[in-house]
């Protein structure tokens, strides 16, 4: 006899979130956040907060790391990168939130860190 299994297959992860910042982090700048798709809406997307619109990352060169720990070591793993950064940047540093803060301990908590260069 054949013994019979049930196999429950879970959905995908989520995409990181990410936040999109264009200009001087220490001034003024605009802020994107979001969450990366496969393809984008060729139109606006209404919702109940306002009109949704898509972007796309800026594409060439960039330095890139992670930072595992909590989210008030940004500000040094960012400090430390662009001092490492070969090139210019561009003026927009990109942070992907990896993993998710309502399951995951802070200490464990991993953000990718992207910054364009020219």
């Amino acid at each position: 006899m054949l013994a019979q299994r049930r196999l429950v297959l879970a959905p995908p992860p989520a995409p990181p979130a990410v936040a999109v910042y264009r200009g001087d982090v220490q001034a003024t700048f605009d802020l994107e956040l979001g969450y990366p798709a496969a393809s984008a809406p060729t139109n606006a997307v209404p919702s109940p907060a306002g009109v949704i619109t898509t972007s796309a990352f800026p594409a060439g060169p960039a330095a890139v790391t992670s930072h595992v720990g909590s989210y008030e070591g940004l500000g040094a793993a960012w400090a430390t990168l662009v001092a490492a950064a070969e090139g210019t940047p561009t003026g927009i540093s990109i942070e992907a939130y990896v993993s998710d803060p309502r399951t995951t301990p802070e200490e464990q908590l991993r953000t990718d860190l992207v910054l364009p260069v020219r």
